[in-house]
């Protein structure tokens, strides 16, 4: 998340801004991954193995006093 909120300015957002999408995009992600795999025929074992990708803990963490905005 860090990644991508440190480009905000380029893009002319708001912290505010920038957080919303970055919800909006993650709950698509996380509603949608696992059905997109099933209809491209992805084996179970794999969508247990791949699904740490698509709803990450750090996704929700709070940034670093450190970081660079």
């Amino acid at each position: 998340m860090l990644n991508m909120i440190s480009s905000i300015d380029a893009f002319g957002f708001s912290p505010r801004e920038a957080n919303g999408i970055i919800d909006e995009i993650q709950e698509v992600v996380r509603s949608n991954w696992r059905k997109s795999c099933a209809s491209c025929g992805v084996p179970d074992t794999d969508v247990a193995r791949i699904e740490g990708c698509f709803d990450p803990p750090f996704f929700e963490s709070e940034l670093s006093p450190n970081a660079v905005m």
